[in-house]
């Protein structure tokens, strides 16, 4: 019983010893979360991450957990709008990285022009799109969360209404270059 204390000791001193020489292997928090969406925008927050990490949020025809092939429909931030028919407003992102983000849209006339609108044929339309947050080193994803979001825009008065959103369930994700430590003191 001694010999797997000294063991488990030894082992525990490693490990002190790993996290004096590389504190940013515990530092580091990589956690993206989506608050929802509320009208026209999306909350989200992510972690502090590492110095030069940075995050984007990008616009797809589906969510990854419905389809690994799902399409790109653009990129809300952190450039300029690059989705048709959809204007940015990312003054309500106040931390990159880091909590308490808000990123704000509207749909503007060439909506109608996109893959991911469809008019419902009764002066209604259905706008419906999945929004990545993802959190970025040196051009390397390494987490995300997404949301789900339709929308219904009555075309005679231009309003869109939010009909439903649903919050993607995110398996974890590990980058190849980092590694993940774990000791719960067994041997």
């Amino acid at each position: 019983m001694e010999r797997y204390q000294q063991q488990a000791e030894h082992v525990l001193a490693v490990f002190v010893g790993l996290l004096l020489v590389f504190p940013s292997l515990v530092v580091a928090d990589w956690s993206v979360t989506i608050s929802g969406v509320f009208g026209n925008s999306i909350d989200f927050s992510t972690g502090d991450s590492e110095p030069g990490a940075y995050f984007q949020i990008e616009l797809f025809d589906v969510c990854s957990i419905e389809s690994p092939a799902h399409t790109s429909l653009g990129t809300l931030y952190p450039f300029a709008s690059t989705v048709p028919g959809m204007t940015e407003d990312h003054t309500g992102i106040v931390n990159d990285p880091g909590a308490g983000n808000k990123i704000s849209y509207t749909f503007n006339n060439d909506i109608n022009t996109t893959s991911f609108y469809t008019d419902n044929m009764d002066n209604t339309a259905t706008v419906l799109f999945c929004a990545r947050v993802g959190l970025y080193d040196s051009g390397t994803l390494n987490n995300w969360a997404e949301v789900m979001a339709e929308y219904t825009i009555d075309l005679t008065t231009n309003d869109a209404t939010l009909t439903s959103q649903s919050i993607a369930p995110v398996a974890e994700f590990t980058d190849s270059a980092d590694s993940a430590i774990a000791f719960d003191g067994t041997l």
